[in-house]
């Protein structure tokens, strides 16, 4: 799961967002394509954690899914921007 969301995700947005915006041409400024990118690239689980202690459950496992994506997010998040460069 943790592929899926920082690898194929971003990879969908920068194909989708690079199709958009070369079909439908107009003056949107490339920083709102990269914030598009930037943001399905992000990390998850965060929220998880903090659901997770309010309803007394195993709040240990769900903070290391948070660390865990952090981590991997570290190497995915820049190479998903620069292939958004190169494709813009």
């Amino acid at each position: 799961m943790t592929i899926c969301r920082l690898i194929i995700y971003p990879l969908l947005a920068i194909v989708g967002s690079c199709m958009v915006f070369r079909v439908y041409p107009a003056d949107i400024d490339p920083v709102v394509y990269y914030i598009i990118v930037l943001g399905a690239s992000a990390p998850t689980a965060t929220v998880v954690m903090q659901l997770a202690q309010m309803a007394d459950l195993d709040s240990g496992y769900a903070s290391s899914l948070n660390v865990l994506t952090t981590l991997c997010s570290i190497v995915t998040m820049p190479l998903m921007m620069m292939a958004a460069q190169v494709l813009l």
